[in-house]
């Protein structure tokens, strides 16, 4: 018993030998003291994050012994994640490393996304899915099928009926549009007294491309009735699209 205990003592102590350790500079860059790769939050540290549960391994410790973890499907040499709590649940920001670019609205080319409220935790309530190209990267054949077979259901009926069918990431790509093409009627991040919190959620936008990984986007609307479309990485508002939303709070 005393040599198996002694065994895998000796087993953790060379993992952690072995785990790279971490710098961090004062201007916010992590460097790893192995190789001299530097690593920068994506988005500002404030609207990319790996999804729940798409974090692998431990790469890197830094001197708190705090955790940065591969990403599952991506080159640790290109992005990594680290854990912090916002205080109302734990977070994994990612971060890019010089070789690699910090992930944007453009490059991110996001194709579905989950809508959330958000509170002391986060509640999911809906869900944008991407077109039928796209859901083979999401989900498994079985569902591919029941999702086509579902959306061509509703398609019919809404031609039947006479009535306009919007599919779900209609609102993902007006999102997207929005945020690369229409001007920022805000450049700073909304006050909690500028908000109408009934009216406010949180989008999290999915891409075939980065599978791990969601982008960031509020909904709001002000108290004086002005709906908007909040890009965290960069704390600038636009104006929401009619349409969408008319999805977020009905019609208006």
């Amino acid at each position: 018993m005393k040599r198996t205990v002694v065994l895998l003592l000796a087993a953790c102590l060379l993992l952690c030998a072995c785990t790279p350790r971490a710098e961090i500079k004062e201007n916010g860059v992590v460097v790893n003291k192995s190789d001299g790769t530097e690593y920068k939050l994506c988005g500002n540290g404030k609207g990319v994050f790996c999804r729940r549960g798409y974090h692998d391994e431990l790469y890197m410790k830094d001197t708190e012994d705090a955790g940065y973890y591969e990403i599952s499907g991506l080159d640790p040499k290109d992005y990594i994640c680290d854990y912090y709590s916002d205080g109302e649940e734990e977070l994994a920001r990612v971060l890019h490393s010089s070789s690699a670019p910090d992930i944007t609205m453009e490059n991110f080319e996001p194709s579905g996304g989950k809508v959330f409220i958000e509170g002391y935790y986060s509640q999911w309530i809906d869900e944008f899915l991407p077109a039928d190209e796209y859901l083979n990267a999401y989900f498994s054949d079985e569902f591919v099928e029941e999702i086509i077979a579902n959306r061509n259901a509703a398609r019919r009926a809404a031609a039947e009926a006479g009535e306009e069918y919007i599919e779900s990431y209609e609102y993902v790509y007006a999102i997207r549009d929005t945020i690369l093409n229409d001007e920022v009627k805000l450049d700073r991040a909304p006050t909690p007294e500028m908000m109408d919190r009934e009216c406010t959620f949180h989008v999290r936008l999915l891409s075939e491309k980065y599978r791990s990984i969601y982008y960031e986007v509020v909904f709001w609307r002000s108290i004086d009735g002005v709906n908007y479309l909040l890009d965290r990485t960069t704390d600038c508002s636009y104006l929401c699209p009619y349409f969408v939303a008319e999805y977020f709070v009905g019609d208006m």
